[in-house]
């Protein structure tokens, strides 16, 4: 799949490192989920391009993360709030988003990643037609030693 990607697909990984130094679960599931994308990139020969977005709170591109569906964690009681998503886009301007990346739903990590990838790789919607007024010939099975149960 990785490697039969078409057209440039867009990763941008949204972490708040800086409030997540104190979060040692967070921090490990970071060093996962980077290493993933950063092996998609490698194995799709750059088809998929990888950026680390380091948010800061208050910040434009904390706000940006926000517009794009994001789930901010609150952290403490000063109002800071802890990003760690994604925002997954296509050359014709469709995107998918990983709100959070949840650290109990770390199985579960390369399979949402690899069906998003899948569908904005195939943004075409496959065509199904209705065919109308096809004659069907039944068939006679009487004295055939098949089986029906």
């Amino acid at each position: 799949l990785l490697k039969k990607i078409k057209e440039p697909i867009v990763i941008n990984f949204y972490y708040s490192r800086n409030l997540a130094n104190g979060i040692p679960i967070i921090q490990n599931h970071s060093n996962l989920v980077r290493g993933i994308l950063e092996k998609y990139s490698s194995i799709s020969n750059e088809k998929i391009i990888f950026n680390e977005i380091n948010l800061e709170p208050y910040s434009q591109k904390e706000d940006e993360a926000n517009r794009l569906g994001l789930e901010g964690f609150p952290i403490d009681q000063e109002g800071n709030t802890l990003y760690f998503g994604a925002s997954i886009s296509n050359s014709v301007d469709e995107m998918e988003s990983i709100k959070f990346f949840d650290p109990s739903r770390a199985g579960e990590l390369e399979k949402k990643i690899t069906n998003i990838i899948y569908k904005l790789n195939n943004p075409e919607k496959p065509k199904i037609k209705i065919a109308e007024n096809i004659a069907i010939t039944p068939i006679n099975l009487s004295g055939t030693d098949l089986n029906i149960a």
